[in-house]
Formats: structure tokens, sequence, C-alpha cells
């Protein structure tokens, strides 16, 4: 952000350079995966592309530790990016010409990976009606986004929260790294 607030000029350069798109896909560029996140959307400083991933991964590191909280991001992001290419890759086969050209465009951000821990998040609450209305603003909103803007980008939101979801369910149901039962038992966590 910092590198394309003095030169916008470069935003378009690092979005060929390191996002991920369909050719990248099926001629085996997958390591774009990983640098398709550090690249943010737009030029210039967005401050909620900084404030917002920065305050859900800190807590969901402090939750679930650093290894979790990585795995997490990623996991996320690259199984909506990878989802949603082979998808719009159908839709265009099957005679969408702006689903063919969204699938050939490349894809930057960090926002899929921080839909994913979010979501962890919601779902990891411990009261039950916290936990629903967590859940159901969580989602609502996004499907709101959806409907409103029709981003392809508001698709894997969607999809990237949904694997939040399952992740948070399973690491809930497993000790922290820093579980003082976990530590003391001689069993190592996850």
């Amino acid at each position: 952000m910092t590198l394309t607030t003095i030169a916008p000029r470069a935003q378009p350069i690092l979005v060929d350079r390191f996002g991920f798109g369909w050719a990248d896909l099926t001629h085996g560029r997958w390591w774009r995966l990983a640098t398709a996140c550090l690249v943010s959307p737009r030029a210039g400083l967005v401050w909620s592309n900084l404030i917002v991933p920065g305050v859900v991964l800190v807590l969901v590191e402090r939750r679930w530790g650093t290894a979790r909280s990585l795995v997490g991001f990623f996991v996320g992001d690259w199984s909506s990016t990878v989802s949603t290419l082979i998808g719009l890759r159908l839709l265009g086969a099957l005679g969408s010409p702006t689903a063919l050209a969204d699938a050939v465009s490349r894809d930057v951000g960090s926002s899929s990976g921080t839909a994913t821990l979010a979501a962890a998040l919601a779902v990891s609450l411990t009261d039950r009606r916290h936990r629903q209305a967590a859940v159901a603003v969580l989602f609502g909103w996004l499907t709101v986004e959806l409907l409103v803007y029709r981003r392809v980008s508001d698709v894997q939101h969607l999809g990237a929260a949904s694997v939040g979801l399952l992740l948070g369910r399973r690491w809930t149901s497993l000790p922290t790294p820093a579980d003082p039962a976990a530590a003391g038992s001689g069993v190592s966590a996850p």
C-alpha cells in the first residue's frame, strides 16, 4: 500500500506480477496464491485493509496461536479463490462472457483470509446466543454485500467464511497451544 501511495501506476504491475487467475491455475503457477494475498486490490492506503485484518488476525492469534492463524488465513483464502475460479470458468464455458472475463482476470487482496478468520472467531464464541448472533451478522453482512455490489470478491468472502466456520468449530474442540491443561498432560497441541 505504501508503494502504491507513492507510485499509483505500480498497482496494475503488482496485480499482473503477483495476482492469481485462471491461467495461473492451469499453468501451475500456484505460488501466486501466496503472493496475491499481499497485494491490495486498490492503489494507496486503504485503512479498512489495514485495520480489519489487523484486529481479526490479532484476536485469532491470541485465541489459537500463530500457526493456526496463518493456516486458517491461507486455507480460507486459497480454497475460496480456487473454487470461485473454477465456478467462473464453468459459467464461462456455459456461455457467460462476464464470468469468463472474471476468471481470466487476476485476483488479489487479503479480504478472503480475513473473512475466514472472522467466521472462525464468531463460531468459537462460548455463549450460544452471542455465537448465533455473530455468525448471523457476519453472513448477513456478506450476503447483503453480494446482493448489492455483485462482485466476485463477495462470492469468495462467503466461501471463505464458510471455511472459517468449519475451522473454528474444529479448533474450538482442540486444546490451544497456550492451554495449561494441554501443556501439562504431555500431549502436544496440534
